[in-house]
């Protein structure tokens, strides 16, 4: 009677923490679309390598690659109109990073409206105070790049590793949850 109790007992333990702590967690992404999908056309500003942050943008876009065929970076030489924009520049406060999404008149609009292009910011003289390493970068240009593609900051932290978590991280690769947001928006 008493081993029935018990097995009772951490069954019961068992259901309520899956009801509490679920084992997957959804995607969390934004709604609305963006030009061409996932397929993204991205201009890279001067003040990119001015600052010295070519090899950390490059290896932020490697990192979302062939996680969806649905999703496909071509750099592109000048500033075309839906082209999305990388740049490095500065700005107070503490922000480290920032993308701000442009319909086809060229106006700022919300996260969950249709974007025709997305500027991504990472900005340098906070990076600076707060010590961050390459690593630290690539990792902030990483989540900035993953905003352009309408991944959000996920819900929960059941996933400690998720590039899309913020704050600053001392890691730059794409967990499952981030992988599986990216699949979730735009297919496999």
């Amino acid at each position: 009677m008493v081993l029935k109790k018990a097995k009772l007992a951490i069954l019961l333990v068992c259901l309520f923490l899956l009801l509490v702590f679920p084992l997957s967690a959804s995607a969390t992404v934004w709604g609305g679309g963006k030009n061409g999908s996932g397929y993204t056309d991205y201009w890279v500003s001067p003040s990119v390598s001015e600052y010295g942050y070519s090899s950390v943008f490059s290896a932020a876009v490697t990192r979302w690659e062939g996680v969806s065929s649905e999703v496909v970076f071509d750099k592109v030489n000048t500033a075309i109109s839906t082209a999305d924009r990388y740049y490095v520049g500065t700005a107070a406060g503490d922000v480290t990073g920032r993308i701000y999404p442009y319909d086809s008149s060229g106006n700022v609009v919300g996260t969950w409206q249709y974007w025709t292009r997305v500027h991504a910011w990472l900005y340098h003289n906070n990076m600076y105070q707060a010590n961050f390493s390459y690593t630290n970068k690539v990792a902030t240009a990483t989540h900035e790049i993953g905003h352009t593609l309408k991944l959000a900051h996920p819900q929960s932290n059941l996933d400690l590793n998720n590039i899309m978590e913020q704050g600053k991280k001392n890691y730059s690769t794409l967990s499952w949850y981030d992988k599986s947001s990216l699949r979730s928006k735009w297919g496999n």
